[in-house]
């Protein structure tokens, strides 16, 4: 599968099957505090929380046989997300993760009924037993960042999102894995070209804000 806004739409017809599109609300004192009409979209009223799960669930209806189970690496947001659409596809999933994960996050994992995996010191390790993991098993391995299945889904946000709002100036989105900005560039090129999109990272973890300002292009 080739990441694109037509895979965005494709990916809208099975995300509806499973959730509702989720509430974007303005707050008075926020909109005070930014000096700006600020809209959040909750993304909180999800199953597990987080926007991710759009692409856990377009990732597992794609697979021929969801039987053969996946195997990820991820230290959150992202290990709920292949857990619940596992849960819902009735799939194996494999969850690896660094030997000190949060053990509420562990917990949260398990409780959608995946099996996960302590290894290693960071996530680097987690993905290197990963990958012996589905050599070993033939489970779908699945990359937290850059499967196109997870983008196409992730991307379903914005396209409620300006389909919404089309003059919005501008949409803000964390970084972590990069998926949903990556998403929210795409969808924006198509349904509002002047809209920017802001990635921000926290200044502990700066990996992608350092890359991005470093970059040979």
């Amino acid at each position: 599968m080739e990441f694109s806004y037509a895979a965005v739409e494709a990916a809208r017809e099975v995300v509806r099957r499973y959730l509702p599109p989720t509430p974007m609300w303005s707050y008075p004192v926020l909109d005070r505090r930014a000096g700006a009409t600020v809209l959040v979209k909750h993304e909180n009223t999800q199953p597990v929380g987080a926007f991710k799960v759009r692409g856990g669930l377009t990732l597992l209806a794609s697979l021929p046989d969801p039987q053969r189970g996946t195997v990820t690496y991820s230290t959150g947001n992202h290990a709920q997300s292949m857990a619940y659409a596992s849960r819902v596809f009735g799939a194996p999933c494999t969850v690896v993760m660094p030997a000190a994960a949060n053990p509420g996050k562990v917990a949260a994992i398990e409780a959608w009924g995946a099996e996960v995996v302590l290894t290693g010191d960071d996530l680097a390790a987690a993905e290197a037993h990963a990958v012996k993991l589905a050599e070993q098993t033939g489970a779908r391995l699945v990359s937290p960042g850059d499967t196109p299945e997870l983008l196409a889904g992730v991307g379903t946000v914005y396209q409620e999102i300006l389909e919404a709002r089309p003059d919005l100036d501008a949409i803000v989105v964390p970084i972590g894995s990069g998926s949903g900005a990556a998403a929210a560039t795409v969808v924006a090129a198509v349904l509002a070209p002047g809209c920017a999109v802001i990635g921000v990272q926290s200044a502990a973890s700066p990996a992608a804000h350092d890359a991005w300002r470093e970059k040979p292009w």
